[in-house]
């Protein structure tokens, strides 16, 4: 690929085109990311409630590498090498790689260190009970373990995103998913037309044997091994505007400036996730049920970050390569465009889950109480989940500007609103389930708008006028 031709049809051609010749690759590899997810959770469903109970605070910790990785300083990777082609140097997008892969490292090893320190505590700070704490525990350990897997997939589609080949980026997500089921496969039984699943998986010349929630977390780690070595042959053996000069392979201008802007924008993504174990926290008062219904619904909301991605990603490509050229009001009304797609985008997942919760819920439980749980929660938050793909959207986007603090306010200030709205519900002895959703779903709306109205106003509109 040339990069003098690539970034010059970003600047030239059409939005239109620009948008779907990234967006529609770029959504179909957070398609196969979203199935990895729901496949995972299928697998772990099939073990029982107190498995769902005890890796819904678990799952969290995915997330929170997933968008650190992928979305935050992946998304800054991603609009530092989009920039740096938009400017026509080599040097700089080769830097922004090595430094890409530094990042995965240290964020992969500081990831393990903290839940190796704090996890033990986990079991009194959220009243999980045994059962639940065994599965959380086993599940973790081995999800830790192999993190850095997660981190370098992601940072490495990041680059390769930022590079405009986002068709590549798909086939490596489908390759992830394709290998994560057939490990799975191995922990499987069929007996009357039914998929069972077996006592463990024994590796006989390593002597070594796995329970079901284990092996379920090395099957979304082996998954993205395959994934890893994938991405890792389109680097060595094909067209790219990346260069490996050996003796460049200590230089790593402007890592600092990567690394700033990615703690940043990692402030939002460490938010997010906060909001998410306090509302499993919250809910967890009710009971394990609860805890296991809330926890099914959150993740198709944790979902909407990838499929948000699906777009978002793209845009930071296509803008960050036009605002590093110096069209900077044409890169403004693409950043809002791309944006509205995904509002509506997620809008009609919003309302199709707000008509039938049912077809969410009973995809993992049979429990006709959790099952309950998990539909209350779609049919109250989930029309508001557009308010929550405005914000996420903008705050994508934002990497290819360098705008983040905005987003990072907005999500600071959904947190705060849920923690007064909590205890003022508390101190009034209004706490139910029901009340909570409502708090839920109008923390999502004033994240959304205010992220909206405070770029529009602020530093969106100086760059559109430069």
């Amino acid at each position: 690929m040339k990069e003098k031709n690539f970034s010059k049809s970003l600047i030239e051609d059409s939005f239109s085109r620009n948008f779907l010749k990234l967006a529609i690759p770029n959504l179909i590899s957070t398609f196969f990311a979203a199935l990895i997810v729901v496949f995972d959770l299928w697998y772990i469903g099939m073990m029982g409630k107190d498995a769902l109970s005890g890796v819904a605070f678990i799952f969290p910790i995915y997330m929170l590498a997933s968008m650190l990785s992928s979305g935050a300083y992946g998304g800054a990777i991603n609009g530092a090498i989009a920039r740096s082609i938009g400017e026509q140097n080599t040097f700089k997008t080769s830097c922004v790689f090595r430094s890409a892969l530094i990042i995965a490292l240290s964020g992969s090893l500081l990831m393990f260190l903290l839940y190796s320190i704090f996890f033990p505590k986990f079991e009194e700070q959220i009243f999980l009970d045994n059962k639940s704490y065994y599965f959380a525990e086993r599940y973790g350990e081995i999800l830790l373990s192999g993190m850095i897997l997660i981190w370098i997939f992601n940072v490495l589609m990041s680059v390769t995103r930022g590079i405009g080949n986002t068709k590549i980026v798909a086939l490596c997500w489908l390759i992830v998913f394709l290998f994560q089921i057939f490990l799975a496969s191995f922990n499987f039984q069929i007996e009357q037309d039914k998929i069972l699943l077996t006592q463990g998986v024994l590796i006989k010349f390593l002597n070594l044997f796995f329970y079901p929630i284990q092996w379920s977390a090395i099957s979304l780690l082996g998954g993205f091994l395959f994934g890893i070595i994938s991405i890792s042959i389109f680097y060595i053996f094909f067209n790219h505007p990346l260069t490996f000069k050996f003796s460049e392979i200590i230089r790593f201008d402007g890592f600092f400036t990567l690394l700033r802007s990615g703690t940043l924008a990692g402030c939002q993504s460490i938010l997010t996730i906060t909001i998410s174990l306090l509302s499993l926290a919250i809910v967890g008062f009710f009971g394990k049920d609860w805890s296991a219904g809330y926890g099914i619904a959150l993740r198709l909301e944790l979902l909407l970050v990838p499929i948000i991605f699906g777009i978002g990603g793209a845009l930071i490509a296509l803008v960050g390569t036009n605002y590093g050229a110096g069209a900077y009001k044409k890169s403004v009304e693409y950043a809002w465009k791309g944006t509205m797609v995904t509002v509506i985008l997620v809008s009609i997942i919003g309302i199709i889950f707000f008509l039938k919760p049912n077809l969410w819920a009973e995809i993992y439980s049979n429990n006709e109480k959790v099952i309950s749980i998990t539909e209350k929660y779609l049919t109250i938050v989930g029309i508001f989940y557009p308010f929550f793909a405005l914000g996420l959207g903008l705050y994508f986007v934002c990497q290819a500007f360098n705008t983040l603090l905005w987003p990072v306010l907005g999500t600071f200030l959904r947190l705060i609103t849920i923690i007064i709205l909590f205890l003022f519900l508390k101190y009034y002895d209004a706490l139910n389930y029901q009340n909570i959703l409502i708090v839920f779903a109008f923390s999502i709306v004033v994240y959304g708008l205010f992220i909206a109205i405070s770029l529009y106003y602020g530093p969106w509109r100086k760059i559109s006028q430069n």
